[in-house]
């Protein structure tokens, strides 16, 4: 599966990205989407299109590849009980946020 910045080896993707006003909210989809996503098979491959180290990442594992099995075992972003949650859980580790500028 090439799940875009969503589910990423050992994390989801960042939510903020879009501005602090959003990101709750966005973090709170993200949970629905991971949740569909750990109903795949375990033998099902994870390509995301961000690897260890992006700053898109909330955490980083250092594998570029992964299957849901693995996933489900290990990313806390399967794992977390709710989406209010995990938002909060999401929102509190981030990184630095990048400007951008056009």
């Amino acid at each position: 599966m090439f799940s875009g910045g969503s589910l990423l080896v050992g994390a989801a993707g960042r939510t903020d990205l879009c501005g602090a006003q959003r990101a709750s909210w966005l973090a709170r989809l993200q949970h629905g989407s991971l949740q569909r996503l750990a109903t795949l098979p375990d033998d099902v491959a994870l390509y995301p299109t961000h690897g260890a180290g992006s700053f898109c990442a909330a955490s980083a594992s250092g594998r570029s590849t992964s299957t849901i099995g693995e996933e489900r075992g290990s990313n806390s972003g399967l794992t977390e009980p709710g989406p209010a949650r995990f938002a909060g859980t999401q929102l509190a580790g981030l990184g630095h946020r990048p400007s951008y500028r056009g």
